[in-house]
């Protein structure tokens, strides 16, 4: 999405623990990586079908150039992620910046 001060990122992720997410900024990329936990089933569970991914994931976006890069914030509530990153007109960028993931109440 795209608002006259900011663009914003959405992803849903159900399954995946605030714990896991990592939201980094590195020059005009922005990368979001996590990692679903696997249900443990025993093994006298008898398994049909399972229609659930498991494992890391990770997924990077191009960033236009007026982005500023100190004022990204990331948000997760209820399965989904939420990235908010506020328009600049300045086109410097440092090499990489960590957003932390808070939760949303």
């Amino acid at each position: 999405l795209e608002t006259d001060q900011n663009y914003i990122i959405k992803a849903d992720m159900p399954g995946v623990d605030q714990e896991s997410l990592s939201v980094k900024v590195d020059g005009d990329l922005l990368t979001i990586q996590g990692r679903r936990r696997h249900d443990g089933f025993d093994d006298n569970t008898h398994m049909h079908r399972l229609e659930r991914l498991h494992g890391s994931f990770s997924r990077s976006f191009s960033l236009p150039t007026d982005v500023e890069d100190d004022s990204v914030a990331a948000t997760y509530k209820d399965g989904e992620l939420t990235i908010s990153l506020a328009k600049t007109n300045s086109p410097d960028r440092p090499t990489t910046v960590r957003i932390p993931v808070s939760v949303s109440e």
